[in-house]
């Protein structure tokens, strides 16, 4: 992040002269004393009159004039009853000038002080494509499909590797022309993990068909996200989506296939998700035991962490698609049917390493009333029905945001 910068003897392009001259108070002491702005011109004059009078100004009066800028913004709008939070106020755009796309590129190397480059050039291009797949016109898209079509041509084997990869990582189908039904290909590889009590199994492939309704271009989420690139205000579109899968789970040491479906339903911030089958989880619900982790040592270091059991079940939940920053809520109701899973037979096969003073333990959970020593005595859990409700609230009523600058 860049804090602050500082240029000398930089000649600017007269095409693009700044109406305000900002002076630097070390390097320009005495200009910079001429031009400042007392506090009672800061409160009693029209700020866009003092800044027109104003063709030079110090930094330190550019700060405070920009902080008296936005007390007069956010009076104005409690005047009017606007809601100031920030969710409301990130509401950015970018108007481009219709002459652009019409200029010669001659009009632009007149004015551009450093030619562009080969790469700029060719990014430009690629910039180009990209906002014609977006907003262009269907001829424009024909076109560039078109010329995807000829480089698949000239690359036979090329094709082959990208069916295999679609196998493998799975794909999206358009079921109609504009995309507001898909199906879904949910690839089994990309669960593939190993365990105990399973042996190798293919956990997720299925399929999924998908409908997004149309969303309101009035009615519009504001999302802050905080990330490695810094923080970014996302425009979210209110529209419906329903979603109906179908997935499976298949054991290859004890040859079965389980099947579980559900139905998925969301709109604006709520999500409704409705779902039953068979399926092998963990005792611990938020699954802290990674199966690929879980995999690795169990082949490497011959310990089974994750602990994990069959059901049959119905289960409905609600819950935020996209959270608020003040409130969140989260149901779920499940109606399962339980029953316990043994460690196979022979695991020989299951581990590269052989341990002397370690071996595979049962598939019990440990806790505290059991110490670890004694889970080879325990008897399984033994095969019942279950009734589970769960409930979440979070509120938090005292957050807020401060905005400078527009940031």
């Amino acid at each position: 992040m860049v804090l602050s910068q500082t240029f000398s003897k930089v000649k600017l392009n007269p095409v693009f002269q700044p109406d305000i001259v900002v002076l630097d108070a070390k390097k320009e002491k005495s200009e910079a004393k001429q031009f400042i702005l007392t506090h009672k011109e800061f409160k009693s004059g029209n700020l866009d009159e003092l800044v027109a009078q104003q063709k030079k100004i110090s930094a330190k009066n550019l700060r405070k004039l920009m902080k008296e800028y936005e007390k007069k913004e956010i009076a104005t709008k409690l005047e009017k009853g606007e809601d100031i939070d920030l969710m409301n106020n990130r509401k950015d755009s970018t108007i481009i000038d219709t002459l652009a796309t019409k200029r010669s590129m001659a009009f632009w190397d007149s004015i551009r002080t450093v030619p562009l480059t080969k790469a700029e050039i060719k990014s430009y291009v690629r910039l180009d494509s990209l906002i014609i797949t977006q907003v262009g016109t269907k001829y424009q898209k024909d076109s560039i499909r078109t010329s995807k079509r000829d480089s698949l041509i000239k690359h036979p084997n090329g094709q082959m590797g990208n069916v295999l990869g679609k196998i493998i990582l799975g794909e999206s189908f358009k079921l109609t022309k504009r995309g507001i039904w898909r199906l879904d290909y949910v690839s089994p590889f990309a669960g593939l993990q190993l365990n105990t009590v399973e042996g190798v199994v293919l956990n997720g492939g299925g399929i999924k068909v998908r409908y997004s309704g149309k969303g309101n271009d009035e009615n519009k989420t504001y999302v802050l996200r905080i990330g490695e690139e810094g923080i970014k205000n996302y425009t979210l579109r209110n529209k419906s989506e329903l979603v109906l899968s179908g997935l499976t789970r298949y054991s290859f040491a004890r040859n079965q296939l389980l099947i579980n479906g559900g139905l998925d339903y969301s709109w604006k911030r709520n999500q409704v998700v409705i779902k039953g089958g068979r399926d092998v989880v963990q005792f611990d619900h938020q699954n802290p035991i990674n199966p690929f982790l879980n995999s690795v040592t169990t082949l490497l270091f011959e310990q089974n962490f994750a602990k994990t059991f069959q059901k049959k079940f119905l289960q409905a939940e609600f819950r935020n698609r996209v959270p608020n920053e003040h409130f969140e809520l989260s149901g779920t109701l499940e109606y399962a049917q339980r029953s316990a899973l043994q460690n196979l037979e022979n695991l020989k096969n299951y581990r590269w390493i052989d341990w002397r003073k370690r071996s595979f333990t049962p598939n019990t959970p440990f806790t505290q009333e059991i110490p670890l020593g004694n889970l080879h005595n325990m008897s399984p859990m033994t095969s019942h029905n279950s009734l589970v409700v769960s409930t979440k609230l979070v509120w938090k009523p005292w957050q807020i945001f401060k905005i400078k600058n527009n940031v």
